[in-house]
């Protein structure tokens, strides 16, 4: 049986709350994972006779001994700027043909305090050599992707339309509802086109060429496995504190996979932007569990008062995952429906707040599903897509949207540091914190 929404668009069968959350978590399971991953690298591995889609970052797998494979950008390696020279020598006695390094400057040239080098080959490209550049004292690591993307995003975990009532525009307008706090939204950009929310949930938000969601690399109807994550995690922090000054920066594709470089990049811009509060609803593990330089770099340049809030992962590990788990950072875990903790979400104790992130709903976009990689493909072509989706990814807006709210005449750390003062503490996921979400299901 078919149904139209409110927008207009015809929509397959109806399925309750419950069975969407339950497909969308099992994605998370590792075996579903690897067939995500295995699909990512065949579609992204870069050949001398495949084309490659323009906007879309190429992966190289590295394999680890004992452990999960690693996904990179290929042949590249970062290194930070002091050690530029004493790396360079290392390098190529124990590898000729590495490149000289090249300043990682981002856009407007804000320099990130890094040097790249390329490797002669991908095959060149080892965890030896980070070894043997850890082993001499120098901060190193591969040009790591952020596979929030993919890691989420893949097989059943996509976004499904919702059965119960959705919240009301201006419905959580009130004297405490973010006023004039600058959020940022760093993900894979924001779409509005062909609905509504520029005059509703998502209005005032700055829309151009730089920010902008493309849904498709190749253009047409189908959406990527990324495409409006951005725009929903902008609607969650929307729906939260509706007055906020919200800004969307696109470091992802529309796959969900950017490089750290970007998001480091991003980072800076909106620090630089004025932001009091920057959301990263993206993450990676690393070799060894070493901090990514480029995003620590990142976060150690910009003001000591910019909250930045990230999503800790979906892994159901206590792994670090990163930007999450560095100290300047508020990690945020996921609670499930029934506000437990929830078992795909990371956890540990580096988490330091947690709320629901099973069945989250929010703003999405204009666009049909792929069949290719969802079962049951949903059309999301009417003027008010909402949608349900599930991850850490959207529990961290929703604690970004709390501490806007209680910023009202103070700092947004004070502002973090009470919001978990006042949550009920549980061991590796922090202070646990009620939605304020007002999504109603069925």
């Amino acid at each position: 049986m078919n149904f139209t929404d409110a927008g207009g668009a015809t929509m397959a069968t109806k399925r309750s709350d419950n069975d969407i959350i339950a497909q969308q978590v099992a994605s998370f399971e590792p075996t579903a994972q690897a067939t995500i991953i295995e699909a990512m690298l065949a579609d992204r591995t870069p050949t001398r006779t495949a084309p490659t889609i323009p906007e879309r970052t190429l992966l190289q797998r590295i394999e680890v001994e004992d452990d999960t494979p690693l996904v990179v950008t290929p042949s590249r390696l970062l290194v930070r700027a002091e050690h530029a020279d004493r790396a360079a020598k290392l390098l190529n006695a124990h590898a000729p043909g590495w490149s000289d390094p090249s300043p990682v400057v981002c856009d407007g040239g804000i320099a990130l305090g890094l040097v790249r080098f390329v490797a002669p080959s991908d095959a060149a490209l080892t965890t030896d050599v980070l070894d043997l550049l850890w082993d001499a004292g120098i901060e190193a690591n591969f040009s790591y992707i952020t596979p929030s993307g993919p890691f989420v995003k893949g097989g059943e975990n996509t976004p499904e339309h919702p059965t119960g009532t959705v919240p009301r525009w201006g419905s959580r307008s009130t004297a405490r509802s973010g006023m004039g706090v600058r959020i940022a939204v760093i993900d894979t950009g924001i779409n509005c086109d062909k609905t509504t929310w520029g005059r509703a949930w998502l209005r005032g938000i700055t829309r151009n060429a730089k920010n902008r969601d493309r849904l498709n690399a190749l253009g047409g109807a189908i959406l990527d496995a990324g495409a409006g994550h951005g725009t929903f995690v902008a609607g969650i922090v929307r729906q939260v504190a509706p007055d906020s000054l919200v800004s969307v920066y696109r470091a992802l594709d529309s796959e969900g996979i950017g490089t750290e470089e970007s998001v480091a990049c991003a980072i800076m811009q909106a620090a630089a932007d004025g932001a009091d509060i920057i959301n990263l609803s993206l993450g990676t593990e690393t070799y060894k569990d070493r901090p990514p330089v480029a995003i620590e770099a990142a976060l150690e340049a910009i003001p000591d008062h910019v909250v930045v809030v990230a999503a800790a992962g979906n892994q159901a590990s206590e792994r670090p995952y990163w930007p999450a788990a560095f100290k300047r950072v508020i990690a945020v875990a996921a609670l499930d429906e029934h506000g437990d903790p929830a078992s795909w979400s990371n956890r540990g104790p580096w988490v330091n707040m947690s709320t629901r992130g099973a069945g989250v709903v929010s703003t999405f976009v204009h666009g049909l599903e792929s069949t290719a990689r969802d079962p049951h493909p949903e059309d999301f072509r009417s003027t008010r897509p909402w949608a349900m989706w599930s991850g850490t990814s959207f529990a961290a807006p929703q604690i970004a949207g709390l501490i806007a709210v209680g910023s009202q005449g103070r700092t947004a750390r004070e502002a973090a540091a009470d919001l978990v003062r006042s949550g009920s503490h549980v061991a590796d996921f922090g202070a646990t914190i009620a939605t304020p979400l007002t999504y109603r299901d069925s």
